[in-house]
């Protein structure tokens, strides 16, 4: 899958209230964290749907959390819609303070499958580090 960025701004973005306060948890000083250029193309590297609202994980070198980013999907343009073929899906229940959230993903199967992957992989953990490296390999050969 490949999505172009449109947007960095929520201002830009036609967001019900529900949703504008979710994705302001992810600004700092009234700007984002995820820091996509706008009109730059990516490659999506897994689904997020987390209380409804669908993020990608693309590569943003000056991201949070390192190389790859989950960033709000309202922020791109669906440039080609198919998925990875190294993708499988899977949803958890994950508690968030006295809720319990479902969180939906399309991803690697270590993704999916390890609870901590993605917190491993956002604090720069080796091992998750080069599992999501060698499969960024071959998605963007597959997307290229």
């Amino acid at each position: 899958m490949k999505v172009l960025c449109r947007t960095n701004e929520l201002a830009e973005l036609h967001l019900s209230a529900y949703h504008r306060s979710f994705f302001e948890r992810y600004l700092q000083n009234d700007h984002p964290v995820w820091n996509a250029e706008v009109g730059t193309e990516y490659t999506v590297y897994a689904i997020s749907i987390i209380r409804a609202c669908p993020f990608y994980c693309v590569n943003v070198p000056r991201g949070w959390g390192g190389r790859w980013g989950r960033i709000p999907s309202v922020c791109f343009d669906i440039i080609d819609p198919r998925p990875s073929q190294y993708w499988q899906f899977g949803t958890r229940v994950v508690r968030s303070g006295d809720n319990e959230v479902f969180h939906t993903t399309l991803a690697i199967p270590e993704w999916i499958n390890e609870p901590m992957f993605l917190q491993n992989l956002v604090e720069s953990n080796a091992r998750e580090v080069s599992i999501m490296a060698a499969a960024s390999a071959k998605m963007d050969a597959e997307f290229s």
